[in-house]
């Protein structure tokens, strides 16, 4: 029989490999888009609620695009409400925690959406220079992909 901290160290162990799993699953450009929400629960809720360190430290450090996410859908929001200043600092956050969490086509559609936001000259080159950086990787529509990746009110 095992003892309970045998016990413990199993159900550690098995909920570490499950997060492995969700992290690599989800670092994947399709499976972000369709499940990144859920996916980005999964983290928190380790992160918020484990009892051992290392678990809360590894939900933390693995839900580093969480905040990305996160600020991608208060600089929504903000814009929403009327709150073009609030919702291009989000959008701020949301780019260079993209950029930090390697998710750089992420990064590119929020640099689109802060370049529409600004408006002008400035934002007109932000804007110009996320979609040429979308094709440069293939993308035919890049604000297709925006729409899809960075919903954002008209």
């Amino acid at each position: 029989m095992e003892t309970a901290t045998e016990e413990l160290k199993a159900h550690n162990s098995a909920i570490e490999r499950g997060l492995d799993f969700i992290y690599r699953f989800g670092t994947t450009q399709k499976c972000f888009a369709d499940y990144g929400s859920f996916l980005i629960c999964c983290f928190a809720l380790v992160a918020a609620t484990s009892r051992d360190a290392k678990l809360r430290s590894l939900g933390r450090e693995r839900a580093g695009w969480a905040d990305a996410f996160a600020a991608q859908i208060r600089a929504t929001l903000a814009m929403i409400a009327g709150e073009r200043e609030r919702a291009a600092a989000f959008l701020d956050v949301s780019e260079r925690s993209y950029a930090a969490a390697d998710m750089r086509l992420h990064a590119t559609v929020v640099r689109l959406r802060r370049g529409q936001l600004e408006g002008g000259t400035t934002g007109a080159t932000l804007a110009t220079g996320a979609r040429d950086a979308m094709r440069d990787q293939g993308i035919g529509d890049p604000d297709a992909m925006a729409r899809l990746l960075c919903p954002w009110p008209a």
